[in-house]
């Protein structure tokens, strides 16, 4: 599509403006032969000044997605809409199972088994190492437990353990006996006194020896209660069975799997829920539907279009700018839109793409530069003209004349000012022009000067007019 380029600019003049965009007549002295008794003029005043590239363009959304059957069947289940928000991985429509063709129905079947297998040989290096160790902690336990159990059937301990334990506590209950006399000798001294706190401390510490050595020797001498074997009978059947488990799940994994053997596992499984999923529409994006042309019991058959989905999360407008001003446009550069379709709303946005390559139209090359609409509303729909008005420059708060004060003087430009009763011919160097102003880069003009608005009634020879 071609579209026709033009410059645009807007000014934005501030209220400093003496007198805001108003034009009045000033009454010139009568006694200048010639002279028109009545002049249009306006004041010199402050503003914005926005040089812009425009052009049009028909709205997009981010994304258009058509969705069509891919088998042969009957409308089982429709599950949306028109105009219906849906998530991607949302299950549209579904195909009645009883119209479906035999080959999906096999692998309907087929397809449990084969994820099973899957799954067996797609162990992972961690699960490996997790299951050995875990078979490794079970045999010890097992081992603690058989062991411990064997312990029930004896006394607590050997003779010879007996006969340590019983040594220990004799030894044990003469220590006490010397610490207490060794106390009682000194325990009328200060607390301060050294001694003494040395001594209580050996007291201490001899009757926790005698207190453990005594119940030491006692449990050597005793027999394991009935509770205990009972207990120990259950903490050696739950250690083989935990035994067992991990030693199952180790025969599971303990072989490294042929890796063709899972790539042609997974290829199974990937045929299988292909040939399933041709029997519902799946939406492969958030989207509102549209174009919805299904019902509960219509015969379909591969290709044929159900549904569309529409992406509104970004509305994007692509126009066509010449190689004459291409290199002017930046990628972030603002940008406004009109629609003829809405009226006076004016809506923002943004450059967010430039073809590197462009198109040939008529001797003239084109690219194409995608702007993004910041603030559209649900007045917007895709396909929509609009023109678009991409920012060049900008000039904040200076001077501005109003174009039709400025006239030729040979190749300069100047104004008429109107100055104590007189006019005076001033010339100016402009900056950014737009279709109303001009910005003042030099000249003998300040805020508030009253230019003339139609210089053409002036009869000033070699203006140049």
């Amino acid at each position: 599509m071609k579209f026709n380029i033009k410059r645009i600019a807007i000014v934005v003049v501030l209220l400093l403006l003496l007198v805001a965009g108003g034009a009045y007549y000033f009454l010139v002295y009568s006694r200048q032969p010639g002279l028109p008794s009545q002049l249009s003029t306006q004041p010199i005043g402050r503003g914005t000044i926005i040089t812009k590239i425009g052009a049009t363009g028909r709205v997009e959304p981010n994304q258009i997605v058509t969705l069509s059957w891919q088998t042969n069947g009957t409308v089982g289940k429709v599950n949306v809409k028109e105009k219906d928000q849906v998530k991607s991985g949302d299950v549209l429509l579904e195909l009645d199972p009883e119209s479906l063709d035999g080959s999906i129905l096999q692998a309907m079947q087929k397809l449990p088994a084969a994820e099973r297998a899957l799954e067996l040989l797609n162990v992972s290096d961690v699960k490996r190492t997790q299951a050995k160790e875990n078979l490794s902690q079970a045999e010890i336990s097992y081992d603690n437990a058989k062991k411990a159990r064997e312990l029930k059937n004896q006394r607590n301990t050997s003779d010879t353990n007996l006969e340590v334990a019983q040594a220990s506590y004799l030894q044990a209950k003469s220590n006490l006996e010397s610490a207490k006399t060794f106390y009682s000798y000194v325990q009328d001294r200060p607390e301060d006194d050294l001694t003494r706190a040395q001594a209580a401390m050996a007291l201490s510490s001899a009757q926790k020896s005698y207190d453990w050595a005594l119940w030491n020797y006692q449990w050597a001498q005793s027999k394991p209660l009935p509770e205990d074997v009972r207990l120990a009978d259950a903490d050696l059947k739950v250690a083989e069975s935990k035994l067992a488990d991990a030693r199952r799940e180790w025969e599971k994994v303990k072989d490294n799997p042929d890796p063709d053997d899972i790539t042609s596992a997974k290829a199974t499984v990937d045929s299988l829920k292909t040939q399933i999923d041709k029997t519902k529409i799946v939406a492969p994006i958030n989207g509102t539907v549209s174009d919805l042309n299904q019902l509960t019991g219509d015969l379909v058959k591969p290709g044929q279009p159900v549904l569309k989905l529409i992406d509104y999360s970004h509305m994007y407008l692509k126009i066509s700018i010449s190689e004459v001003d291409i290199n002017k446009v930046q990628v972030g550069k603002r940008v406004s839109f009109v629609f003829d379709a809405i009226g006076d709303k004016t809506y923002e946005g943004v450059v967010t793409d430039i073809s590197t390559v462009g198109k040939l139209d008529q001797e003239i090359m084109y690219y194409t530069v995608t702007c993004e609409l910041k603030n559209f509303d649900t007045a917007i729909k895709p396909g929509m003209t609009a023109a678009a008005s991409i920012e060049e420059k900008r000039a904040e708060n200076v001077l501005v004349i109003p174009n039709k004060a400025i006239f030729k003087t040979g190749s300069s430009r100047s104004v008429y000012v109107v100055r104590n009763n007189s006019i005076q011919t001033i010339p100016v160097e402009l900056g950014l022009v737009s279709e109303e102003f001009s910005e003042l880069k030099s000249g003998d003009i300040k805020e508030g000067d009253m230019v003339v608005t139609n210089p053409n009634l002036i009869p000033t020879p070699g203006s140049g007019k």
